[in-house]
This record gives C-alpha cells, structure tokens and sequence, in this order.
C-alpha cells in the first residue's frame, strides 16, 4: 500500500491453495492520512474458484464516517464478483458499527455465527478491549468454528475461522413431455 520508515506496509496472504492472480484496489481516505487498500486474491479451492479480500480500513480516532465510505467501496467491488467470496482484516470498527452493518447485509460474521471464546481481537490497557478484526464469508461457504487466538504476535489477536466451502448449485434442467394435444414443462433440482 505505501512505504514507512523505510519498509513496505500493506495486506498480505498466505495460502495452501494455487492463487491465480492477485489485485489491489484503493480505498478512499481522508486528506493527508494513510493510504488504504484492499486486496483480492483469486484462488483455486478443490477446483472452485474463490474470491479472497483482505483490507485494514483507517483507524481510529477517525470518525466511523470514513470506514462506511470504505467499507461501501468494497462491497461495490464485491458486488462485481460471482465467485464465492471471504473477506476479512481489521476494520477498526466494532461489531454494530455502520461500516460492519454494511458488510454484514451480504456476508456473515464467521465468529458470531461459531465462534468459541472471547471474542476481543485488541486488547487495550485500560479501558475495555475491542473486537476489530473479522472473517466475514459469502453464503457458499458454511461456518464450523471460530476463535482469537491469545497470542502475543501483534498489537492484534488473530481470528481464526473453519469454514467449507459449499458445492456450487445446479441449474435447474427443463423437461418436456409430450402428451396427446398437450406439452408439460418441469424442472428438477
């Protein structure tokens, strides 16, 4: 996304699964703060194609008004994808923020729905923690379990997320059957 102090800063993904291409898109920002981005990665998984986004929206003490722009962003791109879809990264927004209400009109909270444990992803010294960081899935994959790993790797706790990736759906098959002086129409699923 940028270079501070001297290194590269940004998103990255590690994968067991072949990538087929990578791409990054900007995100809108406020004047003179970071740049932000989102990542997608199009990989294969079990010979289906699959969308992985990975971003880290601005942070606080910006006001929420800048993530819902970015968050809204992401959803337009997604929105021009077919492919089953992951997203997840930190949104510095907590779970009834409008740019996580934003994302969750079409993705799921992997956590919410299977998640074990607390949920907390920044651990704060003196004030409560918060939960910023998220896996958000399309409805072709089924959530089986979720947690946040306490470990001491980052300023973050890590999300981790099991999750299968559904079998694509069929298009109906149309049948004719021809009788005397009528034509019936079925479809099977």
């Amino acid at each position: 996304t940028t270079t501070l102090h001297g290194g590269d800063y940004g998103v990255a993904i590690l994968s067991r699964f072949p990538l087929e291409s990578m791409e990054q898109h900007p995100l809108p920002v406020e004047t003179g703060t970071e740049p932000r981005t989102v990542a997608r990665v199009l990989m294969k998984v079990h010979g289906q194609d699959v969308s992985v986004y990975v971003t880290h929206l601005t942070r606080r003490p910006f006001n929420g008004g800048i993530r819902v722009r970015q968050s809204a962003a992401i959803m337009k791109l997604m929105a021009e994808d077919p492919r089953p879809k992951l997203l997840m990264g930190d949104m510095n927004d907590t779970p009834d923020s409008g740019s996580l209400r934003l994302f969750k009109r079409e993705l799921s909270d992997v956590f919410a729905l299977r998640g074990e444990g607390g949920a907390d992803t920044y651990p704060l010294p003196v004030i409560p923690n918060l939960r910023i960081d998220y896996v958000l899935a399309s409805d072709r994959f089924m959530p089986r379990h979720s947690k946040v790993l306490r470990v001491k790797a980052s300023d973050h706790y890590p999300v981790v997320a099991d999750l299968t990736l559904l079998e694509p759906v069929k298009a109906p098959t149309a049948e004719v059957v021809e009788r005397p002086h009528e034509a019936v129409s079925a479809s099977s699923p």
